[in-house]
């Protein structure tokens, strides 16, 4: 978007900045399936502190921080 105004921070971001080039090493494995799933095959999520209709038919699988992971 041009008429954001980080559109040219973004721009200037190269594999120089050890920040971005880790989060694109991250990124590369995430696509290459690369990456544990530590959600165990989750297919939906939701926060802790709410409690969707669909919930109740799904298996729990686990929390991870504030979210919890489910299968159908």
């Amino acid at each position: 978007n041009p008429d954001d105004p980080n559109c040219i921070k973004t721009q200037e971001i190269t594999v120089i900045d050890k920040q971005f080039a880790q989060a694109l090493e991250i990124a590369e494995k995430a696509v290459a399936g690369d990456l544990p799933d530590r959600t165990k095959g989750a297919t939906h999520y939701h926060a802790y502190r709410i409690t969707p209709k669909w919930a109740a038919s799904m298996k729990r699988l686990d929390q991870i921080g504030n979210h919890i992971f489910y299968k159908e």
